[in-house]
This record gives structure tokens, C-alpha cells and sequence, in this order.
């Protein structure tokens, strides 16, 4: 008997992680975010680290650089810092792409508690 070797789990594989690493926007709906708040974010979710002297973010899993300035909103300020941040909070954040062509988070938005159901699952659950 031949065994026959198929590719097609490691292809299906391969495509759900191209999938799930591209930053879409995203439409979040809500009444209770302030005015400052855009309709729609590059990435949702929860801040996992945020190292300052490595200068980058995780949110949701995903690694990002920070870009050089960043913006930093919270509910209750407009002009807020990355020291405000906490790991656990609820972000939505803003990605473009640095000098070197390479994906940066340049500005962050903490929801409010009363928010957390609009957040998206992280991807692949």
C-alpha cells in the first residue's frame, strides 16, 4: 500500500494564521463611548504587556511596536499617557506602518467597562 501524504491541514493551517494576522477595521457599535472615540479600530482587545523599555504592546496576542508618538485616550481624557495603561484593559488600537514599511500601534483607546461585550473573541475561538 502507498501512504499518501496530503498538505492540505498544513495549507488550511497556514491560511488561518495569514487570516487571523492581518488587522482589519473594525465597526464597533456602541452608544456608551465618548466622542473622541472613532467608529471603527485596526485591532480590539485586551492588553496583555505593554513594555516601555522594549517599546512595544500586546494586545490580544499580538505583538506590535509602538510607534514613536502615541495617543492615548481614556473615557474620561482625551490626552492621556502609556503609563495610564494596565495590563487586562480593554484597548482598541490604531496601526500604521513606520518609515520601514513596518506595522506600529500609534494610537489607543480604553473602553469603558460597560464595553467589554463589544469586543471581539481573539481570533481562531
Amino acid at each position: 500500500m502507498f501512504k499518501r501524504h496530503s498538505q492540505t491541514p498544513r495549507l488550511f493551517a497556514l491560511a488561518l494564521l495569514l487570516i487571523s494576522s492581518i488587522a482589519v477595521p473594525v465597526q464597533v457599535q456602541a452608544t456608551d463611548l465618548p466622542d473622541h472615540y472613532p467608529a471603527t479600530f485596526q485591532w480590539l482587545g485586551t492588553l496583555n504587556k505593554l513594555d516601555l523599555r522594549e517599546n512595544s504592546i500586546i494586545v490580544r496576542d499580538a505583538l506590535f511596536p509602538l510607534a514613536q508618538t502615541v495617543e492615548v485616550h481614556t473615557p474620561r481624557s482625551r490626552f492621556a499617557t502609556l503609563q495610564t495603561l494596565r495590563v487586562g484593559m480593554k484597548v482598541g488600537c490604531k496601526i500604521e506602518r513606520n518609515n520601514q514599511g513596518e506595522k506600529v500601534v500609534s494610537g489607543i483607546w480604553v473602553f469603558p467597562n460597560s464595553s467589554k461585550h463589544l469586543l471581539p473573541p481573539p481570533p481562531m475561538h
